[in-house]
């Protein structure tokens, strides 16, 4: 039985990436990246989520940063693992006094199991801090 949840969940994956892949480039655009971020948020909180994402489209930094299907896979396993993971990067935070792409790196495989390239960190890290940033 654990074996077909995990079949059924790995192709939910792959047909959530193909959707935001549609010309079979092998990667998504950092603003397919955080639609799918706000498909799985709060209700609550959508629409301020998709003005971000929108705002975000026309920011240099984020622009041409492209999610390969591997790093859409890592992050999904922590979507599953966020309340640990957010534990983690909080206290990384406060030991350090400001989170870094290392920490982000280090809470994902220690705390959370999880291997994320050091492309895929930094493409992440970066679009994530502009939303945290509120651009």
């Amino acid at each position: 039985m654990a074996l077909l949840h995990w079949t059924h969940a790995a192709t939910i994956l792959r047909l959530e990436f193909s959707h935001y892949d549609y010309n079979n480039r092998g990667s998504i655009t950092a603003r397919d990246f955080g639609l799918s971020l706000v498909a799985s948020a709060d209700i609550n909180h959508i629409g301020k989520l998709l003005d971000i994402v929108d705002e975000l489209e026309n920011e240099e930094s984020v622009r041409d940063i492209t999610i390969s299907f591997e790093e859409f896979k890592a992050f999904a396993k922590l979507r599953k693992k966020l309340q640990p993971f957010s534990l983690a990067l909080f206290s990384y935070g406060n030991i350090n006094g400001s989170l870094t792409k290392s920490d982000f790196q280090r809470a994902a495989s220690e705390v959370c199991g999880v291997t994320i390239t050091d492309r895929g960190r930094h493409n992440i890290f970066v679009y994530l801090m502009q939303i945290k940033m509120g651009i």
